[in-house]
Formats: C-alpha cells, sequence, structure tokens
C-alpha cells in the first residue's frame, strides 16, 4: 500500500511538474490579428491571411488561437458578426438584408441561415 501511494505521489509530481512548463511556455501573441478582425470582421476574412500575419502555420495559428481565446477564430469571427447582427435588429430600422450587409453577408438566406443556427431563431422571428 506505502508503495502503491509513493507511487501516485511520484506520478501526481510528474505531471504537476510538466504542467507548470507548459504554463511557462511564451504566449505567442495574436494581438496583430485580433485587432484585424476586430476592425474588419464585417468583410471576406481568409483564416491563411490571419495566420501570415502571425508568422505562423495554418495549424499553429488555429491552435494558438482556440487555446487563448476559447473558439476557433472562425467561430469567433461568426460572433462578432451575430452579435452586430443582434444589436442592429434591436436598436435600428434598417432591413435585414441591409444588416446582413454590413455584418459581411451579401447573401441574405446565408446570413438567415447562420443567425438561426447561431441564436436559434430566424432573423424575422428575432425581430419581432
Amino acid at each position: 500500500m506505502e508503495r502503491d501511494l509513493c507511487a501516485s505521489l511520484e506520478k501526481l509530481l510528474i505531471e504537476l511538474a510538466r504542467a507548470i512548463r507548459e504554463n511557462d511556455k511564451p504566449r505567442v501573441s495574436l494581438s496583430k490579428s485580433l485587432s484585424y478582425i476586430n476592425n474588419n470582421f464585417n468583410t471576406q476574412i481568409k483564416i491563411p491571411d490571419l495566420a501570415k500575419m502571425e508568422s505562423l502555420s495554418m495549424t499553429q495559428y488555429n491552435l494558438h488561437f482556440k487555446n487563448q481565446i476559447g473558439m476557433p477564430p472562425t467561430k469567433y469571427i461568426i460572433t462578432l458578426r451575430m452579435d452586430l447582427a443582434k444589436e442592429l435588429i434591436e436598436s435600428s430600422n434598417l432591413s435585414l438584408v441591409q444588416i446582413a450587409s454590413m455584418c459581411g453577408y451579401e447573401d441574405y438566406n446565408f446570413f438567415a441561415k447562420v443567425f438561426k443556427k447561431h441564436t436559434g431563431v430566424s432573423p424575422k422571428k428575432f425581430k419581432k
């Protein structure tokens, strides 16, 4: 029993040391691409361009983005767009087609599909 306890304690210490080393690694800065996304989310954004901005491969970029922000870059962009859409629907008299365009969607039907997937209701129902 004592031997099992020592083995468990040793395993725990090794995992703790690994976790500490992981946290000590410098974080990759995503400030350039995050700033770009936040200022241009209503335009066409290509993930390879964002990765290039940060001098990372697409795989590395997606991994670092998800680890730091908590979601993939595409989902982050969609979230920004949908937040703007909800705000515009609630606070303006713009048509839903105009709102879709302002949020970066030239195809209203695609916008409506994404909006419903994100919010659970269609833009028309959300407006009511």
